[in-house]
């Protein structure tokens, strides 16, 4: 292995390691299903296929039709009605068809996992749409089907997507690449899925010949980057496109009606993702009158929440800093984002302070980190709707499946004149997150959410696959090498690691950092070079 050092910043040097790349073999085709029989629907050896979730869903049955016009084989018909079919279910209008949990058995190694094994690359089927569907649109094609895996977590882990013009009503044999991600290492089952809040009718289409190439993958070269960690809170997106990793207030009294106007709601960024850009920040003021059930969990805005008022932040073009903002609204309406843009305006950067100020209750400012702004109106029968009680969430969530592992950073948050009996907010994330304060039972997971209060800290990325690799520092280019575990003493607790997406983020404080000599008691250096090796450097 060549070690390639190169200064980056101040005293921290970092060293990429490069790897040599495995030869590729012969690329294995493997069959899920062919559905030449019933049974293959509804038995598949104990897992049928089915709806995992969605109210959309109506039943899937075996076809003759099939795309090779076998007559002794057929397909899976798949049928759905938008954005209800009345046979039950939950979260909202799509459906998501799939052969169980473990369809797939033994599951697959998927593109991200060992290279030793042969890692499942593509996936291709068979699919036809139906002409009896009873769809309508203006852009000329079917609706857009996502392919994924429940992947080693049960979450909602999408391949690819896929989107067939309505001018095509018969066989269209689709191949989708799965790149690699820490998400599908293991493959035990395969989905089909749709999502829409706009779709209305009865969608009915044909899946045949659904197969796996399995293949030996090539070992690219890792990439590494070091930036110097800065107080304040950091959000990762994911691990799902559309988790919500996200705070809300304990206080449930967070209304700006009825408040001591001018009321607001700020928030400061310190850094953000811009390549690929941030897809969604958020703030939600959610009244709980009218969240079913009452119960605040990471997808209440949506699917439990009829009313809701959002900030959202996208990011512009990718590698610019450019962001767009939107204030919105919906009333009477679960499982959909509202639907009523009373503001929509371009910034140049997301860095700095952002302010929501409630003029009265019908009217307001958005103010920009610029210091440009633009005004809002509500109707005054929609704004008597948001009196408390009334949650404040305030977070992210990747949306396009590029955008998991992006994340933003924040300083503070704050709230004025919050309406009785609230609380306003004054909250320094820089010395952490305030449990008095901000309660995490609305967030995806709570280790995207991650507290930075130590200026000394360093954050190190690799790029994901590692192939096993474990990070390594040293004083010198020359070593002696070692973990940053073993310069605190092994402690398992001691830093964040985690693999979030296309990079794994280690958050490094001055304790793991190599000291002149390679023990770990030792003065630190000076100097500190990093690289990823296999295996483990001997301590």
């Amino acid at each position: 292995m060549i070690n390639r050092p190169a200064p980056v910043q101040k005293w921290m040097l970092l060293c990429a390691l490069p790897l040599l790349l495995c030869s590729v073999q012969a690329q294995t085709k493997v069959l899920i299903n062919a559905f030449n029989n019933s049974d293959e629907v509804t038995v598949n050896n104990g897992n049928p296929w089915g709806n995992w979730f969605g109210t959309a869903y109506y039943q899937v049955l075996w076809d003759a039709s099939d795309a090779s016009n076998n007559v002794s084989s057929g397909s899976m018909q798949i049928q759905t009605f938008f954005p209800d079919s009345g046979i039950g279910g939950c979260c909202g209008p799509q459906f998501v068809a799939y052969n169980q949990n473990n369809g797939i058995n033994p599951p697959l190694t998927g593109n991200g996992g060992n290279p030793s094994a042969a890692l499942a690359t593509n996936i291709e089927f068979d699919v036809r749409f139906d002409p009896t569907s009873i769809y309508t649109t203006n852009s000329g094609n079917w609706p857009t089907i996502e392919v994924g895996t429940r992947g080693v977590d049960f979450g909602q882990h999408t391949f690819a997507t896929f989107t067939v013009p309505t001018n095509q009503t018969g066989w269209v044999h689709i191949t989708l690449p799965i790149g690699a991600s820490a998400l599908w290492t293991n493959i035990p089952n395969v989905y089909f899925k749709m999502f829409s809040t706009t779709f209305n009718g009865f969608l009915k289409f044909y899946v045949d010949n659904i197969i796996f190439t399995t293949a030996a993958v090539p070992i690219v070269p890792p990439t590494m980057s070091i930036t110097k960690a800065k107080p304040g809170l950091r959000m990762f997106t994911g691990p799902s496109q559309y988790n919500r990793d996200q705070l809300v207030a304990v206080d449930t009294n967070q209304s700006w009606v009825g408040g001591t106007y001018p009321v607001t709601y700020s928030f400061d960024i310190s850094d953000y993702d811009v390549s690929p850009p941030i897809n969604e920040f958020h703030l939600f003021l959610t009244p709980l009158a009218f969240v079913q059930g009452g119960v605040i969990n990471q997808f209440t805005d949506y699917s439990s929440a009829s009313n809701n008022f959002r900030l959202q932040i996208t990011g512009g073009a990718p590698g610019t800093a450019a962001v767009i903002a939107n204030l919105d609204w919906k009333t009477n309406i679960i499982n959909a984002n509202p639907d009523h843009i009373v503001a929509s305006i371009t910034n140049s950067t997301m860095l700095g302070t952002w302010t929501i100020r409630f003029n009265s209750a019908t009217a307001g400012t958005l103010i920009m980190p610029t210091g440009t702004s633009t005004n809002f109106s509500l109707p005054s029968d929609v704004a008597a709707t948001f009196a408390n009680p009334l949650a404040f969430f305030i977070g992210v969530q990747p949306n396009p499946i590029p955008s998991i592992g992006n994340h933003i950073e924040m300083t503070k948050i704050t709230t004025t004149g919050v309406a009785s009996p609230g609380v306003p907010i004054n909250s320094d994330l820089t010395t952490g997150i305030d449990t008095n304060v901000w309660s995490l039972a609305a967030t995806a997971s709570t280790a995207y959410l991650v507290p930075v209060t130590n200026s000394s800290s360093w954050w190190v990325s690799s790029s994901y696959p590692d192939y096993g690799e474990v990070l390594a520092t040293a004083p010198t280019v020359s070593g002696p090498w070692k973990t940053p575990r073993y310069y605190q003493g092994y402690d398992t607790n001691s830093y964040f690691e985690m693999t979030i997406g296309p990079s794994t983020w280690r958050l490094l404080p001055a304790s793991a950092l190599p000291t002149v000599d390679g023990l770990s008691n030792s003065v630190k250096s000076a100097n500190a070079f990093f690289r990823t090796q296999s295996p483990a450097p001997a301590e």
